[in-house]
């Protein structure tokens, strides 16, 4: 919150800064996501593997939400789709 108040959202540094957590969140979330390819549920085995998760599953939350509402709904319609499709199969 401090943060927030020093710097502007129309200064440089603080759009940079938004991009770089944006890219590294999504190479995070490609790790996870090729790590529990190759693990399957056993990756959840480990405490500090559940904890990455909880981080990145946290951040790509937020992510989504500072999303425009004309990209936010499109996603969140595929994503619940994709969802349904697949878990009717189980």
């Amino acid at each position: 919150m401090l943060l927030q108040a020093a710097i502007s959202l129309d200064d440089p540094y603080y759009l940079l800064m938004e991009q770089v957590n944006t890219v590294c969140t999504l190479v995070f979330a490609g790790e996870l996501f090729s790590q529990f390819l190759a693990e399957g549920f056993r990756y959840f085995d480990k405490i500090f593997n559940v904890f990455d998760g909880l981080i990145v599953l946290i951040t790509l939350i937020d992510l989504i939400q500072a999303m425009p509402g004309e990209f936010r709904r499109p996603f969140f319609v595929f994503v619940s789709a994709y969802l349904r499709s697949n878990w009717l199969h189980l």
